[in-house]
């Protein structure tokens, strides 16, 4: 965070100057603009359980297929 007071007798676009120098030199404004529109890397962990889920629904609509409680019309509706 940064603090900037208004020094006595100071105008208001001198302030505002310094404040804006302050907030370059922080290199805040840079770091948030390159975080904007990173993608986190997703892990092998978190791969290997989306997989697991995924085959696990999959079966289980296989299954619910099989045995008539859902017709594959109904299904992809």
């Amino acid at each position: 965070m940064i603090y900037s007071i208004r020094e006595k007798g100071e105008g208001f676009e001198n302030f505002f100057r310094r404040f804006k120098q302050r907030i370059i030199s922080s290199k805040n404004i840079d770091r948030l603009k390159e975080r904007r529109f990173r993608v986190p890397k997703i892990s092998k962990n978190q791969l290997r359980k989306r997989a697991v889920k995924h085959s696990e629904i999959l079966a289980k609509k296989d299954y619910m297929i099989r045995t008539g409680k859902i017709s594959p019309e109904e299904l992809y509706k």
